[in-house]
């Protein structure tokens, strides 16, 4: 179950990097600057983060995007991703997920959204 909801997360972090791709100018004027990747290379921070899509700019950049539905599917594979990490937890201290239903559940809402998403793309 954890490793699926990784694979959830993935999938909708992978979705939004496509996006932010054909928003790359708009992203740019929220993170300017460039990013040193070693003693010669240095690229664009927007470029960066776009390839790399770290969690903590996760939900930040959805909402750049500016489609409500996403944002709501971005925080729900975030949750997802903590529970990767931690598990369940009947108390909700460390996970916000008590039984592996409520798992299934989000890991199904999420892959279907992108289903539908990426079929009305192609």
């Amino acid at each position: 179950m954890r490793n699926a909801a990784g694979k959830a997360y993935q999938a909708i972090k992978a979705y939004v990097a496509g996006l932010a791709v054909d928003r790359r100018d708009e992203l740019a004027k929220h993170y300017p600057g460039t990013r040193r990747l070693g003693p010669n290379k240095v690229i664009d921070r927007v470029d960066w983060l776009i390839t790399v899509m770290l969690s903590s700019r996760f939900s930040e950049v959805a909402s750049i995007i500016g489609d409500k539905e996403l944002r709501l599917y971005v925080e729900i594979a975030l949750n997802l991703h903590e529970f990767q990490y931690n598990g369940l937890d009947r108390y909700s201290e460390v996970s916000r997920y008590t039984s592996e239903e409520l798992v299934k559940k989000d890991i199904t809402e999420v892959i279907n959204f992108i289903r539908n998403r990426l079929k009305n793309r192609i």
